[in-house]
């Protein structure tokens, strides 16, 4: 039910294990139960501390594909924007060479928007 997928992902979200997390909120998915805005950015917020902003992007942007508009909510627009600069910051930093392989890892991302240098 509800309330088990929303211990489930808070307790993964806790212990920084985004990726189980976001997992569980594809079964709540799957189980036609719709997880609330809270849920998804307690996911987003556990992969902005595990230093993963590019999946955190990348689950904005699914949430903004389901319908949440994540820029009127103060606290997802805030952890956008951060893990948007961090994102920025890491493509700086990494050689051609470097941001090729990553970018090759992490195919489902829009090369454009993330990297355009």
């Amino acid at each position: 039910n509800r309330q088990t997928y929303n211990i489930i992902i808070r307790a993964f979200a806790d212990m920084k294990q985004p990726k189980e997390a976001e997992s569980v909120l594809r079964n709540m998915r799957s189980a036609n139960l719709v997880p609330d805005v809270d849920l998804y950015t307690l996911v987003v917020s556990a992969y902005e501390r595990t230093g993963q902003p590019l999946q955190a992007l990348r689950l904005m942007e699914s949430m903004n594909a389901e319908g949440y508009a994540f820029y009127e909510d103060k606290v997802l627009n805030a952890a956008f924007k951060r893990a948007l600069k961090m994102a920025n910051i890491v493509g700086k930093q990494l050689s051609s060479k470097s941001r090729e392989d990553l970018l090759s890892k992490l195919d489902e991302y829009d090369r454009e928007t993330f990297f355009d240098g």
